[in-house]
């Protein structure tokens, strides 16, 4: 609830209608919550936790319980790779985690359900579009001309590597556990 309340603070969200604000939280919802996990994980106790919060604690051995073990390690070192990219500058960080949220039709899988047809607004685009330029234009006043591309393009792809890890978990939730028990807002996030 803390990430919607976030991101309805956005002027560009606030911009779109009620259709393509839910259609983008549907959307990408998940993917920035595993983005946002990324940055409240503890290696030295393996868990996700949010400080100030009274949030539950996730634990690695709940994603090898959930899932699997690959699955968390991939997580892991997902994780240490953005890390290190994003350590370099916080501002780069929140951009990224902002054009997460207005990606539409990111999926990297083709058989996605969750592309709504009536939904192609230049208007989710040109939020993208705005945060993109935003970004890009901010990496190459700080790092200059040739540093800026190589940046951009390492945080591009692991934006679509955590993208790739969470359709996975979408298309294969199924092998891992009985969906139905989940709450209904989580089952509408799998779709």
């Amino acid at each position: 609830m803390r990430l919607i309340t976030y991101l309805k603070q956005l002027h560009e969200f606030q911009q779109l209608d009620k259709n393509e604000q839910l259609y983008l939280i549907k959307l990408n919802l998940l993917t920035i919550c595993f983005f946002h996990s990324m940055f409240i994980y503890d290696p030295r106790t393996d868990s996700y936790h949010e400080e100030n919060t009274n949030d539950p604690l996730f634990s690695g051995k709940d994603w090898v319980k959930t899932l699997n073990k690959e699955f968390h390690l991939e997580m892991k070192q997902l994780r240490n790779d953005l890390l290190e990219i994003f350590q370099m500058d916080n501002i780069i960080t929140r951009l990224f985690f902002i054009i997460v949220l207005f990606s539409h039709q990111v999926t990297l899988n083709q058989s996605s359900q969750c592309i709504l047809t009536d939904i192609d607004s230049p208007s989710i685009f040109k939020a993208q579009n705005v945060f993109i330029d935003l970004v890009y234009r901010y990496c190459l006043h700080q790092y200059g001309p040739f540093k800026a591309p190589v940046l951009f393009t390492r945080y591009v792809n692991k934006i679509m590597k955590m993208q790739q890890l969470v359709d996975e978990i979408k298309y294969t939730i199924n092998d891992y556990m009985d969906t139905t028990e989940l709450s209904p807002l989580t089952q509408s996030l799998l779709v």
